[in-house]
């Protein structure tokens, strides 16, 4: 029989969000974390997410996958 699982999260603190963007992480075998990947494991949105912790790459940061983020910065890309 198959396991049970909620196909949401249980508690929406930071600490839950985190532990929710370090599992999907383990899940995404890429190296760069996208929005849109996340979004179709994740039991959160990466938009409620990024509205949380103040955009995507913070919340990558506090999370401790800082270094899957790929969005870049305008400076890199040559926009000044």
């Amino acid at each position: 029989m198959a396991k049970f699982e909620l196909n949401r999260l249980t508690s929406y603190d930071d600490d839950s969000l985190l532990a929710e963007i370090r599992r999907v992480a383990a899940l995404i075998h890429a190296p760069v974390i996208k929005k849109n990947a996340f979004d179709k494991f994740s039991k959160a949105s990466s938009s409620m997410i990024s509205r949380r912790f103040g955009g995507w790459k913070q919340a990558l940061t506090q999370a401790g996958v800082g270094d899957r983020y790929g969005g870049g910065s305008l400076f890199a890309k040559g926009h000044q």
